[in-house]
């Protein structure tokens, strides 16, 4: 069996929908386009490897997207996460 390991997201996509990658162990990159504006609970939820998330936006339109309660859970992730804007890079040490 293959374990997923990268995604990118279609541009158009305007959410990462509840639980969308809840228990994906194996994800470690996530690319997310700029059209997306909310993140839903648990979309994130226990994927315990990922350590980017590379967003085809700004660091301020990613601070601008709309992220519900426990989207992912802080002490079931690798403490090293980063998320690569088009203009700089956020670091998210939990």
């Amino acid at each position: 069996m293959q374990k997923l390991a990268s995604v990118v997201l279609a541009e158009g996509i305007s959410a990462l929908s509840a639980g969308m990658f809840y228990g994906c162990e194996s994800l470690t990159e996530l690319v997310i386009p700029q059209s997306v504006a909310t993140v839903q609970t648990h979309a994130l939820f226990g994927c315990l490897q990922l350590k980017q998330i590379v967003f085809r936006g700004t660091a301020e339109a990613w601070k601008a997207i709309e992220k519900e309660s426990e989207w992912i859970r802080k002490d079931n992730i690798i403490s090293d996460l980063s998320v690569i804007c088009s203009d700089k890079t956020l670091e998210y040490i939990w």
